[in-house]
């Protein structure tokens, strides 16, 4: 089964000895309080129809030192439309096991990006980096699912969930729902008083073999939109209890 993406949150990771499209666009946007936020994303290779990784980085901080960062309950990250995610057809990790044993109770093709990530609490914090392994997870309520494992040494591990569910609109297609309330200190109700302030995410060129029509293929993991009419579209939303998100937005040339 085919299923639209939308891909690993933290922040998407490099790739062996191919070519990169330029980014053409990245957006710094704040809100009414200076919290700031910055995006930067591109696939590799940027050609139609092909088995992609994604490259992401996120930075969010507030020139307004007197006041804290509001904390986010979601990340939400906005694909291309037309990106594919065979996440489905892949080997899957066990969210329990996961908590339970760490990677290593995860099935061999399952792992598919990494990331680095700074965090901080407070008016005038100390940021910590914490180190993220990205899984394909199984299906929550119909919709595909990644599973973010990170480590830092200011919490003993925790999972987070990100959902992948097709939401078209505009140059956008598949989007990643990131819920950030499972955070050391965070509530259903209540948003954890850590802050991820940056984020650099990398995936890695995962393929699984299948049989199709008799033959056997590799299929990978993400697939690039079918057509590029010049440039292929990314946002983040930051998404907090109350109040607008802070959107930003990327784009690339694709061809």
């Amino acid at each position: 089964m085919r299923t639209m993406l939308g891909v690993s949150l933290a922040a998407a990771l490099v790739t062996a000895g191919l070519a990169v499209a330029p980014v053409a666009h990245a957006s710094e946007d704040a809100d009414a309080l200076g919290n700031t936020q910055t995006f930067r994303a591109q696939a590799s290779p940027a050609r139609p129809g092909e088995g992609i990784v994604f490259d992401l980085e996120q930075t969010y901080d507030n020139r307004v030192r007197a006041v804290p960062l509001r904390s986010p309950t979601e990340v939400v990250i906005h694909f291309p439309r037309g990106v594919v995610w065979n996440g489905p057809v892949f080997p899957q990790c066990d969210p329990g096991q996961l908590r339970s044993r760490g990677p290593s109770a995860c099935p061999a093709g399952s792992r598919f990006a990494t990331a680095e990530v700074l965090a901080a609490a407070g008016v005038a914090p100390l940021t910590h980096r914490a180190h993220v392994t990205e899984f394909v997870g199984p299906a929550l309520d119909g919709d595909p699912t990644q599973l973010l494992y990170v480590e830092t040494p200011i919490a003993p591990p925790f999972v987070l969930t990100g959902v992948v569910r097709d939401e078209p609109q505009g140059p956008y297609g598949p989007a990643l729902h990131v819920d950030l309330r499972d955070l050391p200190g965070g509530t259903a109700a209540t948003p954890s008083p850590i802050v991820i302030t940056s984020l650099r995410n990398i995936d890695i060129h995962t393929y699984v073999e299948r049989e199709v029509d008799g033959r056997t293929r590799r299929i990978p993991l993400i697939v690039a939109p079918p057509t590029c009419t010049g440039r292929w579209y990314y946002a983040i939303d930051s998404v907090f209890p109350a109040g607008p998100p802070i959107r930003s937005t990327s784009s690339q040339v694709c061809g």
